[in-house]
């Protein structure tokens, strides 16, 4: 299986005229969670069309199925990143 990026993303990299402010960091941060996440959906989207596609018997089934186990846990992971940030994302907005 052969698999190619469509995404036209560029990597994160800093806006002109971006200052380092505690605000622009949890920004960029938030940012680069929330991109990895969708990549992430994306995989595990695709590992679930491809579950389909197979039979328990299959060779390979225990691995895509292990693809989507890990890709669900990352998801959480990705999920709990974002809320350990919520305490300095309000702490940054304050006068």
């Amino acid at each position: 299986m052969m698999v190619n990026d469509q995404t036209n993303d560029s990597p994160v990299d800093a806006p002109e005229g971006y200052e380092e402010t505690p605000e622009a960091v949890l920004a960029l941060v938030r940012t680069t969670i929330h991109r990895y996440n969708n990549v992430l959906a994306e995989l595990v989207g695709t590992a679930d069309l491809l579950l389909l596609a197979k039979q328990p018997r299959d060779h390979d089934y225990r691995s895509v199925e292990l693809i989507i186990d890990r890709g669900k846990k990352l998801g959480a992971l990705t999920a709990k990143l974002l809320r350990l940030l919520s305490p300095y994302e309000r702490t940054a907005e304050r006068p």
